[in-house]
């Protein structure tokens, strides 16, 4: 019976080769098919409801081919380099626990007119390297990325599981994530678009983020924790809009970063943005780590402290609204510099970058952001003073330069009716501005955990 993990109806192992198990009704133990060493096996007309209708572990090469065929509960196999493919196949939720709905694909896969519940979730490990759907269901309706989103959504992955999930090549009737663009409502949602990395993922909803401690952290520990990672180019288009915090005190004594930009080139676009907002806690809402780019073109970020920090890479703003956090503003408005920032060591070599060619912001980052004669303003640009606390981005404009009397070229001889006076005038270059820095909280990132090293907010208590 399931209580006995090796419990199965069928075990093949060893030297087996070019096994076929067809016209078969298993149910009732823990693992239905269990295949540790095989060349070949071959899985037809059967019905495998089981906690592992088929696993397959430590396979080295193994061919598997399923079709016509039933597969309720937990369906995983490693061929090692070998390929499985399900034709005209339903996945389910197993009877005798009537838990599990779950497939984890270690190795290349292909499915054919295949059907998965609506209950069913999945994950994949890193070897899988691809996953191809042709022509599947997912409940009664067509099997899209949509379909793809709610089963990896709703597995409870951790941000380091979508370490796997965005190294698998993912194919939908021909259609890679790269090519195709989709509106997310929830977290999970959220997470899954950008762990698959589709090439637009619209919000189309506020959406209440809820951290979570990665595991193995305890909650003493100083840093950030990585929320979500941005490893694929794509944009983010808020849409009206926002990513905001889940309220309450579950994460304090550690700093969440909902996302972190790892060497990927990312736009942030339309109305919305992100709200760090959580009362006495510590939130950062965006890192970019490993050369990543951000170009943020609207949306308003309130950071707590900071809404956008360039740790290794480079940050764009073309629009939008950057300020602290109500509370962190009531606290610490002092600290209102750090609402966007450059790690202080990677500013001074180079590898972190910031240029504004709009937005408005309420500090002056034209005014030393990182120490004296910095400025974090794009050349051929400059900060108006709008008077109410806030100052905005702007570009330079050449006045028309009036002639000096002494510049004016007097004609020897009275212009002959239909001839005008003719005048030279010295151009004058527009002014040009200046990459600048701040003193800030310096991170470090290893296994996609973000550790703080200078942080402003430890003079006193976390904002």
């Amino acid at each position: 019976g399931p209580a006995d993990t090796y419990t199965g109806h069928v075990f093949v192992k060893d030297s087996a080769s070019n096994v076929v198990i067809e016209n078969c009704n298993f149910s009732g133990s823990f693992r239905a098919v269990y295949v540790t060493a095989a060349s070949s096996v071959t899985i037809r007309n059967c019905v495998l409801d089981a906690v592992y209708p088929i696993n397959v572990s430590g396979g080295k090469g193994v061919t598997l081919t399923v079709e016509d065929t039933v597969l309720n509960g937990w369906t995983s196999y490693d061929l090692g380099t070998g390929k499985a493919t399900f034709t005209n196949c339903s996945f389910g939720k197993e009877t005798y626990y009537n838990a599990y709905a779950f497939f984890r694909p270690y190795s290349e896969t292909v499915l054919t007119n295949c059907t998965f519940s609506e209950d069913m979730t999945m994950d994949t490990a890193l070897q899988a390297t691809k996953v191809t759907f042709n022509e599947c269901m997912f409940g009664e309706g067509t099997f899209t990325f949509n379909s793809l989103c709610a089963m990896i959504g709703g597995a409870g992955l951790t941000n380091e599981d979508y370490v796997n999930i965005n190294a698998t090549e993912w194919t939908i009737n021909g259609v890679t994530p790269s090519e195709y663009e989709i509106e997310a409502t929830a977290q999970a949602e959220l997470e899954a678009a950008i762990g698959l990395g589709f090439s637009k993922v619209t919000l189309g909803a506020d959406i209440p983020y809820v951290p979570t401690l990665p595991e193995g952290s305890t909650t003493d520990k100083s840093g950030l924790e990585v929320q979500t990672t941005i490893r694929s180019d794509m944009t983010i288009d808020f849409n009206g809009n926002s990513l905001e915090l889940e309220q309450g005190d579950g994460f304090r004594g550690w700093c969440p970063c909902l996302i972190v930009i790892d060497g990927a080139t990312v736009v942030f676009e339309g109305e919305g943005g992100i709200n760090c907002e959580a009362g006495d806690n510590e939130v950062y809402g965006v890192n970019i780590i490993n050369g990543g780019s951000l170009t943020v073109k609207g949306g308003a970020y309130y950071g707590a402290l900071t809404a956008i920090q360039v740790q290794k890479g480079t940050l764009a703003v073309e629009d939008g609204f950057f300020d602290l956090a109500p509370t962190c503003k009531s606290q610490v408005p002092e600290y209102v510099k750090y609402a966007i920032n450059c790690i202080d060591a990677s500013f001074k070599d180079g590898t972190a970058k910031i240029f504004l060619y709009g937005g408005t912001y309420t500090f002056d980052f034209s005014n030393n952001p990182e120490g004296g004669e910095t400025s974090y303003v794009a050349e051929g640009y400059h900060v108006e003073d709008q008077g109410d606390g806030t100052y905005v981005v702007v570009e330079d404009t050449e006045e028309p330069e009036m002639p000096d009397e002494e510049e004016t070229t007097e004609p020897t001889t009275p212009p002959t009716e239909g001839e005008g006076e003719e005048t030279t005038t010295t151009d004058t270059d527009a002014s040009e501005g200046t990459e600048g820095s701040t003193d800030s909280e310096d991170t470090t990132t290893g296994g996609g955990e973000v550790t703080e090293e200078e942080t402003p907010a430890d003079e006193g208590d976390n904002a």
